[in-house]
């Protein structure tokens, strides 16, 4: 993982756990941090020039001070002091439409992951997600944690990959990324295969998912576990809290992730319901 993409709002104190998270993750996948803040200026006001520099320059300050208030929050509440804040951060400061320089950083630059805290209906999330989930024309396909607002930050040691993996494609390549990913943190992986019947429940007959489980099973690390039934949110609420998870990962497939077996919703609902952070994680094509 290369680049990290966390776009922040001045004044919204809802971006200070976020934070946390996007410092903890670019520290230990030794990925680059992009601090994003786009003030736009209004088309029908008419500056002077040194009106115009000095709007500038008051929201220039007004991001640098969030960002002391993000550090001051890490640093007092979550940071080992001897490694923590060794990252290389690269801070974005732009004025113009936050839209247009949003998907031209995640077009043109190797974007890996955005951390996002859920913020339900307010403009930037809307928008934020629109070009992630929605831009037929986004070259570069961007996984997104999304961080729900009540969270407060948790080590990661236990996680979840939920999934119908008799219809995801490329399974295999999901399930190496996520041992890869939770070999940084030490942490444990539930691999959770979803399903309405238990006719179509894992392992069934296919001879490459027996050997799939049986390779989890084997590593006495990780755990395999069907989740059958019709309220499948419902379902993965209870495993996972039952479970102590502090990280889920789901796959976006064909722009809504889950969208084989269910209406195309509820990768909203996964993610609004949820009360740990959710990886979506970006869909593999070839």
């Amino acid at each position: 993982m290369k680049k990290i993409l966390f776009p922040f709002e001045t004044n919204q104190k809802i971006y200070q756990e976020a934070y946390v998270y996007a410092v903890k993750f670019a520290r230990n996948l030794g990925a680059e941090l992009i601090m994003l803040n786009v003030f736009e200026i209004d088309d029908e006001a008419t500056p002077t020039p040194d009106q115009y520099n000095k709007f500038v320059r008051d929201n220039w300050l007004k991001a640098y001070q969030e960002i002391i208030k993000f550090n001051k929050h890490f640093l007092s509440t979550h940071a080992r002091i001897e490694s923590d804040m060794r990252i290389k951060t690269d801070y974005r400061f732009l004025h113009g439409s936050f839209i247009y320089e949003f998907k031209k950083i995640i077009s043109e630059e190797e974007i890996d992951l955005i951390v996002l805290p859920e913020i339900g209906e307010k403009e930037i999330y809307k928008r934020i997600v629109e070009v992630i989930w929605h831009d037929a024309g986004l070259k570069n396909p961007v996984s997104l944690l999304l961080i729900p607002g009540e969270c407060q930050y948790q080590s990661i040691e236990s996680t979840a990959f939920v999934a119908d993996m008799k219809k995801l494609n490329h399974l295999g390549r999901y399930i190496k990324d996520v041992i890869r990913f939770t070999k940084v943190f030490d942490a444990n992986i539930h691999f959770l295969h979803i399903s309405h019947s238990k006719k179509d429940q894992l392992p069934g007959e296919r001879p490459d998912i027996s050997d799939m489980i049986q390779t989890i099973e084997n590593s006495h690390k990780h755990v395999f576990h069907n989740l059958i039934g019709r309220d499948i949110i419902g379902l993965i609420e209870e495993y996972t809290k039952k479970n102590n998870v502090q990280l889920a990962f789901v796959v976006r497939h064909h722009h809504y992730f889950f969208d084989s077996l269910f209406h195309k919703n509820l990768s909203d609902e996964i993610c609004l319901r949820s009360n740990i952070p959710v990886l979506v994680m970006k869909e593999k094509t070839d």
